[in-house]
C-alpha cells in the first residue's frame, strides 16, 4: 500500500539505531502538526532497526518504510526524498533517527515558511545525553533572512547551523542530486550551501525545536580519518565556485606570489570547513 499524499515529508535515515530509534518515532508521531508523512530508511541496519521501523509502518499509516544495503546516511536522505517527491510532499525534513523533535518543531516551521512566504526554515537546537531538555514554548515571531544574509547565517552562525536536520524545504527547493554528493563528512554543508544559494531567504526561529542527542557512539567522540580532509575540499571547491580551499597560510603565499586574494567571506568559509569536521557526526 502506497504512503499518504502529506503536505510535510519527514525522512528518517536509519542504520543500526534500535538504542534510540523508538524515542525518535515516538516524537515524530506525537507532532502537532497533522498532515504529515514520515519515510524511514533503513540502510543495510543489522540489529532490530528494520523491524522497529515495520512495526512503526504498520501501525501508523503516516510512516512507510524502505529498506535498502547499506550506501550512507546521503543514499538515504536520497532515496527518502525521491520517495517524499513521489508521493507528492509539498516541504521536507528531516530527523536523525537517534535525535527527538520538539512536539511543535514541525508546526513552528510550516508557520514560519507560510508568514514569510520563503522555500526555507531552520530553528535552533540544544544537546542532551539521557535528559531531555525541557520544552521550551515556541516563537510567537519569526526573523525574516534575507539573502546574502542567509548564506552568512549558515556558514557563521551555530544558531542556523549547517544542519539539515533543523530546518524545514520546501520540496520544489530540495533536489535529490543536492543530497546525493557523495560526501561522507561536511555532507550536509554542502547540500546546505546549494539550497541556501537556490533561495531568497530563509526564515529564522529562535527557539530550540530540535534535540540533538550526543552520545559515545556519535563520530564526533571519535578520530577523523583522511577522507574528512578530501571531503572537506570538495565541499570547499563547490562553495568557492571552483576555486581552491586553501588554509590561511598557503592563501597568504599564493597571494604574495601572484596578487591574487581570498575574500574574508572565502577565508571564514575555510575556518568554518575545517571547525566542522565531525562536529555533527554520528555513527
Amino acid at each position: 500500500m502506497s504512503a499518504p499524499v502529506c503536505t510535510i515529508a519527514v525522512i528518517v535515515p536509519v542504520h543500526n539505531a534500535a538504542k534510540y530509534l523508538p524515542d525518535c518515532l515516538d516524537a515524530i508521531a506525537a507532532q502537532q502538526f497533522d498532515d504529515f508523512c514520515c519515510v524511514l530508511v533503513d540502510d543495510g541496519s543489522r540489529d532490530e532497526s528494520p523491524l522497529l521501523c515495520d512495526n512503526m509502518a504498520a501501525g501508523d499509516a503516516r510512516f512507510t518504510v524502505i529498506h535498502q544495503p547499506q550506501r550512507g546516511v546521503s543514499a538515504a536522505r536520497t532515496a527518502g526524498l525521491r520517495r517524499a517527491l513521489e508521493i507528492g510532499a509539498e516541504w521536507i525534513a528531516f530527523c536523525d533517527a537517534d535525535d527527538l523533535y520538539h512536539p511543535a518543531f514541525l508546526s513552528t516551521l510550516y508557520k514560519a515558511v507560510q508568514e514569510t512566504h520563503l522555500p526555507l526554515a531552520c530553528c535552533r537546537y540544544d544537546t542532551f545525553a539521557d535528559v531531555l531538555p525541557t520544552e521550551a514554548a515556541p516563537p510567537a515571531a519569526v526573523k525574516r533572512l534575507d539573502g546574502p544574509a542567509h548564506l552568512d547565517a549558515l556558514l557563521h552562525d551555530h544558531a542556523v547551523d549547517y544542519g539539515l536536520w533543523n530546518k524545514l524545504y520546501s520540496a520544489t527547493l530540495l533536489t535529490p542530486a543536492m543530497l546525493d554528493n557523495d560526501l561522507a563528512y561536511n555532507e550536509d554543508l554542502l547540500a546546505n550551501w546549494q539550497a541556501f544559494c537556490a533561495a531568497p531567504g530563509c526564515a529564522f526561529c529562535d527557539w530550540p525545536g530540535y534535540h540533538y542527542r550526543q552520545h559515545a557512539d556519535s563520530a564526533s567522540r571519535r578520530g577523523l580519518p583522511p577522507q574528512s580532509l578530501d571531503d572537506q575540499r570538495r565541499a570547499g571547491k563547490t562553495i568557492f565556485g571552483g576555486g581552491l580551499l586553501l588554509s590561511e597560510k598557503a592563501a597568504a603565499e599564493k597571494a604574495a606570489a601572484e596578487t591574487w586574494r581570498l575574500s574574508p567571506r572565502e577565508k571564514a568559509i575555510i575556518a568554518t570547513l575545517g571547525g566542522m569536521d565531525g562536529k555533527n557526526k554520528k555513527a
